[in-house]
C-alpha cells in the first residue's frame, strides 16, 4: 500500500537496515583485511544494491537514498584519507564486489529487473 511506502515510521523501520551497516563496516575492516577484501569497497557495494533494491520496489527511507549514498562515500574515504597513507578520493558506492560468473549473471538479471519493468 501507498500508505505503508511513505510512512514515516517504516521508513525509519526501513532505514535501520542500513543504519548499522555503517558501524560494522569500521569494525570488520581489519579482519576482512586479512582476507584481500577492502571493507569499504564491499560496504559501499552493498548499501547501493540495498538501497537500488528498496527504491525499485517504492520502499522510500526517511533519508533519500541519494543523500546517503553520498553521506556514506564522504565518511568513507574521510576516514581512509586521515588512516591510509596516500588514499585518493575513490567511489566506493560504485564498487562491485560480486566475483563468480553465475553470482554476476544473477545479480545483473536482478538488478536489470526494473528496466524491464518500466520499459513495459
Amino acid at each position: 500500500r501507498r500508505s505503508q511506502k511513505t510512512n514515516p515510521m517504516a521508513q525509519m523501520t526501513r532505514a535501520q537496515i542500513i543504519i548499522p551497516l555503517i558501524p560494522f563496516i569500521f569494525y570488520m575492516e581489519e579482519s576482512l583485511a586479512e582476507l584481500g577484501i577492502d571493507v569499504f569497497e564491499y560496504g559501499g557495494s552493498v548499501a547501493r544494491k540495498i538501497l537500488h533494491l528498496s527504491k525499485r520496489i517504492g520502499f522510500e527511507l526517511a533519508i533519500p537514498d541519494d543523500g546517503l549514498l553520498l553521506f556514506c562515500n564522504k565518511l568513507f574515504n574521510t576516514y581512509c584519507s586521515l588512516t591510509r597513507p596516500n588514499h585518493s578520493y575513490i567511489n566506493f558506492m560504485e564498487a562491485e564486489t560480486t566475483t563468480g560468473i553465475k553470482e554476476r549473471m544473477l545479480e545483473k538479471e536482478v538488478f536489470e529487473l526494473d528496466r524491464n519493468i518500466h520499459a513495459a
